[in-house]
């Protein structure tokens, strides 16, 4: 997106804003990368003996993604299997 303003000069000049898109983008990157850091700050307390978790919990910030798309399928599953039942039930009458 394109925005044009003027100074104090009256000197026109070009504003650019990232589009609504690469600000998801963005946004959703920067929320990889954090779950990325917070997974190697847990392996290096990890390895050098501060923590003594189970390395499950270690691992639980690569595993925050895909289990939130398993979530996510399973309910939209459960809502469409919901949906058609109470439908069939309906017209069955």
């Amino acid at each position: 997106m394109h925005t044009y303003q003027l100074d104090g000069n009256d000197q026109l000049y070009e504003l650019d804003y990232p589009s609504p898109r690469e600000q998801q983008t963005q946004s959703n990157v920067a929320f990889l990368s954090i779950l990325a850091v917070i997974f190697f700050c847990l392996t290096l307390l990890k390895q050098s003996q501060a923590i003594d978790w189970s390395w499950w919990w270690i691992s639980l910030p690569l595993w925050i993604i895909p289990a939130g798309a398993l979530l996510l399928v399973i309910v939209t599953l459960v809502v469409t299997l919901w949906h058609e039942a109470v439908y069939a039930i309906r017209f069955k009458l």
